[in-house]
């Protein structure tokens, strides 16, 4: 009696499974798209007192500063967002 061992991942039928040297270029553009904002995240929130992160009156205030950057850097971020989001 032979035994089968079945795959752990399955797939759609038709559907060609991407390796990782195919996905890596996508990841290290999120990556280095992501990076700014992170840092502008990490600078927001080490500036603040800790008590005051829990304020939402100061964070909603710390957001409608952040909301009047740049329409066009903002778009593109929010395009960006949305590439991934659909992948």
């Amino acid at each position: 009696m032979s035994y089968k061992k079945k795959g752990t991942r399955t797939i759609k039928p038709g559907r060609k499974r991407e390796k990782w040297t195919d996905i890596l270029p996508r990841y290290l553009t999120f990556i280095s798209h992501m990076r700014p904002i992170l840092r502008e995240t990490r600078r927001i929130m080490i500036e603040l007192d800790a008590d005051l992160l829990f304020d939402t009156e100061i964070l909603d205030k710390i957001r409608q500063e952040e909301e009047k950057r740049n329409i066009r850097k903002v778009r593109a971020l929010s395009e960006f967002s949305a590439m991934y989001r659909s992948n």
